[in-house]
């Protein structure tokens, strides 16, 4: 018999470390809400980190479906509720019970093969009415890969905690010691229960019901499958509706992706897939394109489905093709065109070079900026569009001369602006005049006049034309102003997940701009939760590889590697400037104070942290010498294990630290000397500058 019910913990920050020691993969969900917290992009990756318990604290705790798999009696009449869980009991197995609004119930179990969502049919019961404003059937679901349920939390509906009781909970009971299912038992038993609702009541309707019909033998004929005409096939995508379950939207997936054929990689091929999605009830466009590069590699997907579906299926719903327009067919006997040159003219064209930004760091194009929050990224871009406009250095990199500077601060408004701009001019930085900037109100305003009639780029275009010294714009967020001219003004609703277009085509549209106007836009992004050390700084940025390769550049901002974003009281940054005009990355140590937010280049990281540990190194030989005879050496093993470090490592920062000339010390000299085996190096502080 199911355990009393018992109100458990409801925040991430008391239940986290706990449910992740029990082998559960958690993310925080959005408090009073069911779904991931806001910001969090690919929640499905997320990996809980000592810190996120305190960083996400009153949010509740979901877990990430996938070896853990949810069994979701979604049934609000009791009886039947308790009749189809008897029967998961029967079919399944023992499982902790999870309870938000009773009598519907959540049962957890794992499995050996992680497998997608299951989700046969919704049902309506006698007596309800499924026309109502806000009416949700009843269904039994698996939720699997890609779903996460909240298993610690407030229930939106009921306001109070979720309960477990039966074979304990998440809190108290391994990830491996759940009751494991595969695939075929979750559908078989998805099926029985379907069975018994469909004896009381009836499916729910969908207007957008398809019917695929049986599938019939594989086609002969490669024109069944692959469309001959691609916008055809996109035009019969369009009408087909969009309001039915998650396997019929996959099966309409998998044929129009396989009736697309060579087009598949094309960006309008996902842009058509994306656009139809966009239409359907439950979208979640992150989703929508996980699953559309999932096609590229889908062994399983039915040997009939193709073009031929498509097109029926849009018949069905009355779509007429166009009748085709007469082909003109041309003369066999056209010259090839040959527009190539050749490296040698080239090499003696007249072309006019490249204005930069800022000489040796920052060029025309787009560059994707990361840091996090409280990192100083707003201080770091004001203090870029102020040396712009100015015609002033920035962090010691010449400026290639004074222009006009546009600063979208989408997420800001003016009091906050002006706090900053002041603490700015209370350092001795000149207010520039031709810089200039639209808060979030100003650009909503903005959105809402011309959104409707071009877009933001289109946008931008315009303003280009009409400040023609243009040559730096910020977007801030990238996400945020995409969003607001998208028309999802609710600030609530700016979550990063609800971008519509493809990483690549995002950013590439901002790099073309920019090349074609020899402008810069910085595209201000957030930073990954990725915490402790980094082996290149501009993984940072929470953006795919595809956004990467879509700009000309990035520019990232972190912590040491060695400090805490939490240490108030080191000001040290490292700052990466990557582009396709620099020969080489650029690493920056930067650091500003408390009443000065200016930063200041203190140099190439590698040399700053160099000379740090050389400091660590010789720190170490003084206080070992304390307690030696004067003149004493010190061996690379007691200096290493001093500083719990290895022998090697000590032997070749003191090496590089001695090769650069560095021999002196707080006024002291240093000296080596070679090991009686030959080839290790001594180190010992004297009085002065000594000699090896």
């Amino acid at each position: 018999m199911a355990s009393p019910l018992r109100a458990p913990p409801t925040t991430f920050g008391a239940t986290a470390p706990t449910v992740t020691d029990n082998g559960f993969l958690v993310v925080p969900t959005h408090p009073n809400k069911k779904k991931p917290v806001a910001g969090l992009e690919e929640w499905e990756n997320y990996k809980f980190r000592n810190g996120d318990q305190t960083q996400y604290k009153d949010c509740g705790t979901g877990i990430i479906c996938g070896e853990v798999v949810g069994v979701d009696i979604d049934i609000r009449e009791r009886d039947l509720a308790e009749r189809i869980e008897a029967l998961a009991e029967k079919m399944l197995g023992a499982a902790p019970r999870r309870i938000g609004a009773a009598p519907k119930v959540l049962r957890v179990y794992r499995t050996d093969k992680p497998f997608e969502k299951i989700n046969e049919c919704t049902w309506v019961l006698p007596g309800e009415d499924p026309t109502a404003e806000g009416y949700r059937g009843h269904k039994v679901e698996v939720l699997a890969t890609g779903q996460q349920f909240v298993a610690f939390g407030i229930h939106p509906g009921t306001g109070k905690p979720y309960l477990w009781n039966g074979a304990g909970s998440p809190l108290s009971v391994p990830a491996t010691e759940l009751t494991a299912i595969t695939e075929a038992q979750a559908r078989e038993f998805v099926k029985a229960a379907d069975a018994i609702l469909g004896k009381v009541g009836t499916p729910k309707p969908s207007k957008g019901s398809l019917d695929f019909g049986a599938d019939p033998p594989p086609p002969k004929l490669k024109s069944q499958l692959v469309a001959s005409n691609f916008n055809k096939l996109l035009s019969a995508l369009k009408s087909i509706p969009n309001d039915t379950n998650y396997d019929e939207w996959v099966k309409v997936g998998l044929a129009y992706h396989r009736g697309c054929g060579k087009h598949a990689k094309s960006a309008e091929a996902e842009k058509g897939w994306m656009e139809w999605c966009a239409t359907w009830p439950d979208d979640d466009p992150r989703k929508s394109q996980k699953k559309w590069t999932e096609f590229f590699r889908a062994k399983d997907r039915p040997s009939s489905v193709g073009a031929a579906t498509i097109f029926a299926l849009a018949k069905q719903a009355g779509w007429t093709p166009k009748a085709a327009k007469p082909v003109r067919r041309l003369a066999r006997n056209l010259k090839m065109i040959d527009l190539s040159t050749s490296a040698k003219g080239i090499a003696v064209m007249n072309i006019t070079p490249t204005i930069p930004l800022f000489e040796g760091a920052i060029y025309p194009g787009a560059y994707l900026l990361t840091g996090r929050p409280k990192i100083g990224k707003s201080w770091l871009e004001l203090q870029m569009a102020f040396a712009a406009a100015g015609g002033e250095p920035f962090l010691d990199f010449a400026s290639g001369g004074p222009s006009d500077v546009l600063y979208i601060a989408a997420e800001d408004n003016y009091a906050r602006l002006q706090q900053r701009m002041n603490q700015l001019a209370g350092v001795g930085v000149k207010i520039p005049a031709n810089l200039r900037i639209l808060n979030q109100e100003k650009f909503i305003e903005t959105a809402e006049q011309c959104a409707p009639n071009m877009t933001l780029i289109e946008w931008l275009s315009r303003y280009a034309d009409k400040y023609e010294g243009l040559r730096l714009v910020f977007i801030d967020t990238e996400t945020t102003c995409r969003q607001i001219w998208a028309g999802e003004r609710d600030t609530e609703k700016f979550n990063r997940e609800r971008a519509t277009e493809t990483d690549y085509r995002q950013t590439r549209e901002f790099d073309q701009f920019a090349l074609a106007r020899q402008i810069v836009v910085v595209l201000a992004n957030h930073a990954s939760k990725r915490k402790g050390e980094w082996a290149d700084i501009h993984e940072l940025i929470n953006r795919t590889g595809t956004a990467m390769a879509g700009v000309s550049g990035s520019i990232a901002m972190a912590d040491p590697p060695d400090v805490s974003q939490l240490d108030g009281t080191s000001r040290v940054k490292v700052l990466g400037i990557r582009g396709r005009d620099l020969t080489d990355d650029i690493l920056l140590s930067i650091e500003n104070a408390k009443d000065d937010p200016v930063f200041k280049n203190r140099g190439e990281w590698a040399e700053v942290q160099q000379t740090r540990n050389e400091d660590d190194l010789l720190e170490a030989v003084s206080e070992l010498q304390e307690d030696r005879d004067t003149g004493a050496y010190i061996t690379n093993n007691e200096i290493a294990k001093h500083l719990g470090m290895r022998s090697g490592t000590v032997k070749r920062a003191i090496s590089r630290m001695l090769e650069s000339g560095r021999t002196e010390w707080r006024g002291r000299g240093v000296q080596t000397k070679s090991g009686r085996s030959g080839g290790t190096r001594l180190v010992q502080i004297v009085g002065r500058r000594g000699s090896k």
